[in-house]
């Protein structure tokens, strides 16, 4: 796999097009996500390198973050099943065209600001992430629930 980044040229269009295939029937191939929550999932970890405020590191990043950092933006796919931070688990129902919308938005917001919003950006788990890193992992994390998905 060759892992994109979220400010190539063609791939907030593609990462937009592989959305509108998504539907509330949509069934995952793995995991315990149902769609809905699954995009509510990705708008979580989207607004990390959405937002404006600055981040603080939590004690778990400092004692593990640096160990898995590369696996964000390798080119090696996650695998699937792997465990989710208890605050980005998704248990309760949610309303999947809200949730598609936020996504669709969100991606767009990213793209939209490039590469330069996210310059000294600190991720809560990963540490200091390069604007390049953050495309990448961002484009990754999605690739990954998509594919989740089948779309």
């Amino acid at each position: 796999m060759t892992v994109k980044s979220m400010f190539e040229a063609g791939v907030k269009d593609e990462i937009l097009q592989r959305l509108e295939k998504l539907s509330p029937t949509t069934q995952a191939k793995w995991g315990k996500m149902n769609v809905a929550q699954m995009l509510a999932h990705l708008t979580m970890v989207l607004k990390l390198a959405a937002s404006t405020k600055p981040m603080k590191r939590t004690w778990i990043g400092f004692l593990i973050g640096g160990f898995f950092k590369g696996q964000l933006y390798n080119d090696k796919p996650f695998r699937q099943n792997l465990p989710t931070a208890p605050n980005f688990k998704m248990v309760a129902q949610k309303d999947f065209e809200a949730e598609k919308e936020a996504v669709r938005s969100l991606i767009i917001r990213i793209a939209e600001n490039g590469e330069q919003a996210l310059v000294g950006k600190v991720h809560p788990i990963f540490g200091n992430l390069t604007p390049e890193q953050w495309g990448k992992s961002q484009w990754k994390h999605i690739n990954h629930h998509f594919e989740q998905f089948g779309v």
